[in-house]
């Protein structure tokens, strides 16, 4: 599900899993909107619960196709653009970050590694935009969790580690080395890249 870029879920065909945990985890693994369909009246504590306990974002009843349309593709914007403009409002309004040997099109979504370009999931993306924008802070499993897939679930804290593996085999030279991406025992990650150019660097043609 990591590569999905939303889920439009019909209750109409289908309800969601009776368990909970299963909800939790399509919401942990999706990096993007997931959004609910229903012609049916449903309790208005269960519309509730879709947002405040699962983290859903849009229940759509009785809308048409192009209302329907409307709606995904605002919250695709808004997900797509949700690093971009964190970034920005830090002072790095810019289309192309440079961090060491990385340089990174938040126009295109794409990511190279010198002249290779990596191929990352939504979900390694945006937490490599999140590391970036936190760059020498140390950011705890549940601090990285709330802003990347939006919950801090225990569904959400266990796959954590596993994406931030699968992020070092790609922008790291010496995976099991980390010098950019580092584990701080205890208290969770640090992004810090140390070299000639150390830092983040805007690349706006200067007018």
């Amino acid at each position: 599900m990591q590569q999905i870029s939303g889920v439009v879920w019909d209750l109409n065909s289908i309800s969601l899993p009776h368990n909970s945990s299963e909800i939790q985890i399509m919401r942990s693994q999706v990096a993007g909107p997931i959004l609910l369909l229903a012609d049916a009246n449903q309790p208005i504590d269960q519309i509730c619960s879709y947002f405040l306990t699962y983290h859903l974002d849009d229940y759509v009843r009785k809308a048409s196709i192009n209302e329907i349309a409307a709606r995904i593709v605002q919250k695709l914007w808004v997900y797509q653009n949700k690093d971009r403009l964190q970034i920005n409002r830090q002072g790095q309004a810019t289309t192309n970050l440079t961090v060491g040997d990385l340089k990174i099109d938040l126009n295109k979504f794409q990511v190279a590694n010198g002249t290779n370009r990596l191929s990352l999931s939504p979900i390694e993306y945006k937490l490599l935009l999140f590391f970036i924008s936190h760059s020498n802070t140390v950011l705890s499993r549940a601090q990285i969790a709330s802003a990347v897939w939006g919950n801090t679930s225990g569904a959400t804290l266990r796959i954590i580690d596993t994406h931030i593996s699968n992020l070092r085999k790609k922008i790291e030279k010496k995976p099991k080395k980390p010098q950019m991406l580092r584990t701080i025992r205890g208290f969770g990650y640090l992004f810090k890249y140390e070299g000639e150019d150390a830092g983040v660097r805007d690349q706006r043609q200067q007018r």
